[in-house]
């Protein structure tokens, strides 16, 4: 009998309550994300101080969001270059210093070789059923059901709502020119940290300075160009919001990582329809100035959403 999928049906918001100490990690794994669960492997580590198996994480360092974290500390542990999926689940357990908050996300192997150190000193490569036998905690065994539970992406979506950029009214230029304000400046630098993690192949803005502005850093770190995709503005798709599905739909049938940023003219309703009868639904989901929603998409169809607001470092309580 097939296992019933553990996932939620519904959105993931990024937050961590009153932790004391915030750590992320990641389900590393590699094989045909097409193919049968079984088939996929799993990176498990050994730490030696506690003589555990576990996945790969650690603590958040100052000043840095918790994805960056999670990418971060599984390269230290394993060696490998990733490129980050999903939100697969969290963890909040009391240590000394406190309530803990860990939360993990998949990543798709990229190379890289693991090599001996202080805090892990074995990896091994297990196929899903094994490593969720081989971790010695219980609530690492029901992440790991999670993550075999889980369709992994073959596509995702970078949704940007474009940074701050003054009051409309006090700007007497062609609106298309409004830049970003000092606010929207700092929105763009955390953007341009986080989205590396996505390994994003493709960026598309609308035609407007604000959305390109929001995206260049990202762009010009990552030698990706920025596409200029009109249909993305608020008078094209209020015009003809197909038209956008469609070109929505080709970024998606294209497999990969597509960043795109536009306006919360558009987003809501655009996502609200590219999400229509799939397994995961958004119905007007909330899109502040400078947000991300990261979508995962298996088949076409949406199965993974997580909303991050702010983009701000992660912070203790």
């Amino acid at each position: 009998m097939a296992r019933r999928s553990q996932l939620p049906q519904k959105a993931r918001f990024s937050g961590q309550g009153d932790a004391k100490v915030l750590a992320a990690g990641g389900f590393l794994w590699r094989g045909d994300p097409t193919g049968p669960t079984n088939d996929r492997e799993i990176a498990v580590v050994h730490r030696p101080k506690y003589d555990d198996w576990s996945m790969p994480k650690g603590k958040v360092d100052e000043g840095e969001q918790l994805v960056v974290t999670a990418r971060r500390e599984v390269h230290e542990e394993t060696g490998a270059t990733a490129t980050v999926g999903q939100v697969i689940g969290e963890q909040r357990y009391r240590v000394a210093a406190g309530m803990k908050y860990v939360r993990y996300w998949a990543m798709a192997y990229a190379g890289g070789d693991f090599a001996e150190q202080d805090e892990v000193d074995e990896l091994r490569w297990l196929p899903t059923p094994d490593a969720i036998r081989k971790v010695s905690y219980d609530h690492d065994r029901q992440l790991a059901q999670r993550f075999a539970d889980t369709p992994i992406a073959t596509s995702t979506l970078l949704v940007v709502r474009h940074a701050n950029a003054g009051k409309r009214r006090r700007w007497k230029g062609d609106d298309k020119l409004r830049p970003l304000d000092p606010e929207g400046v700092a929105q763009a630098a955390r953007l341009a940290a986080v989205a590396p993690c996505y390994g994003p192949e493709r960026i598309a803005s609308a035609d407007l300075v604000r959305c390109a502005d929001t995206v260049r850093q990202v762009s010009l770190d990552l030698g990706v160009p920025i596409s200029i995709e009109p249909t993305l503005g608020s008078a094209a798709y209020a015009s003809n919001p197909k038209k956008t599905v469609d070109w929505l739909r080709e970024q998606i049938d294209a497999g990969g990582t597509t960043m795109l940023c536009s306006q919360g003219e558009v987003i809501p309703d655009l996502l609200t329809r590219i999400s229509a009868r799939a397994p995961v639904r958004l119905r007007r989901p909330p899109t502040r100035k400078g947000s991300v929603w990261v979508l995962s998409f298996a088949g076409g169809k949406l199965v993974g959403a997580d909303y991050d607001a702010d983009l701000a470092p992660a912070q203790t309580h």
